[in-house]
Order: structure tokens, then C-alpha cells, then sequence
């Protein structure tokens, strides 16, 4: 039986599973200090407001994808976003429309929120962008928009 709920704090090994093997695929294999680092920031999404973290699950048990989202107030759009940070289904599981579950379920909790809009950042290089995977679900590419980033 298909189940999107809430992520747990018994859910946090699995979805570091899940971004390790992603990582390794991406020939970015992720160190100890990666792991701990990775372990942290999602127990903190789980105490975190306007943080939503929440699993796909066949079983009700082992995780096989997730998805990371945070409610944003835009006063210059007059309104709310939702912005997905991360979504990742497990190499095993693609295939199965797990990402088109991940998305749908977030789209209707955005709605329920008084979300205006979706918004994600995809690489050009990823499988996903390669395959059209956000505009068959509905996203549009904004062409006029630089996304800028500076690190610190």
C-alpha cells in the first residue's frame, strides 16, 4: 500500500541512505562528516514551522523517496510560496511514479497552506530536467529569472 506522511525521526537513516546512494551516483560520494552533517539538518527540518518533511513508503515502513519543502511569505507577490528544496527517490524505486506522488501530495498541501506557487531549483544536467520531468507535472521554466548564488 502506497503511504506519503509525515518523515519521523525513525525515518532519518533511510532518507540518508537515499541521498548517499544519489550522491554516489552523481560520483560525489559523500564522507562521515557529510553524513553527520546531512543527519543534522534533517532532524532540524523535522522541529522546523514552515519546513515540511515527508516519505513515500510501500510498506509503511522503508522509505524510498522523500521530499523537503519550506513555506515562504513573499510580501512582494502578496502572497505564500512553496519552495522544495529536495526530492529524491531511490534508485531501486524510479520508475514507479513515486516523484509524481511526492509532488501531487505537495501541491495539495501548498494549496491547503494559501500557497500561491511551486518553486524548485533543477541542474540542467539531472536526469530529471533531461527527461522533462517538472513540465510534464505542470512547471513552467522561467526563462527571464537568473537563479544567483553566493557562498559563504
Amino acid at each position: 500500500m502506497d503511504i506519503i506522511r509525515d518523515a519521523t525521526a525513525d525515518d532519518i537513516h533511510y532518507i540518508v541512505e537515499i541521498i548517499a546512494a544519489y550522491k554516489t551516483e552523481l560520483k560525489n560520494k559523500l564522507r562521515d562528516a557529510g553524513i553527520v552533517k546531512i543527519k543534522q539538518l534533517l532532524s532540524r527540518a523535522l522541529a522546523q514551522e514552515n519546513t515540511l518533511l515527508i516519505v513515500y513508503t510501500d510498506d509503511g515502513e522503508k522509505v524510498s523517496g522523500f521530499l523537503n519543502a519550506h513555506i515562504i511569505d513573499f510580501p512582494l507577490l502578496m502572497g505564500r510560496e512553496m519552495y522544495i528544496s529536495d526530492m529524491v527517490v531511490s534508485s531501486d524505486a524510479r520508475g514507479e511514479k513515486i516523484g509524481t506522488r511526492l509532488i501531487e501530495y505537495i501541491e495539495e498541501y501548498a494549496r491547503e497552506l494559501g500557497c500561491n506557487r511551486l518553486m524548485l531549483n533543477n541542474a540542467k544536467k539531472s536526469e530529471a530536467y533531461t527527461r522533462g520531468f517538472y513540465p510534464k507535472k505542470g512547471f513552467e521554466e522561467r526563462v527571464n529569472f537568473a537563479n544567483f548564488i553566493k557562498k559563504l
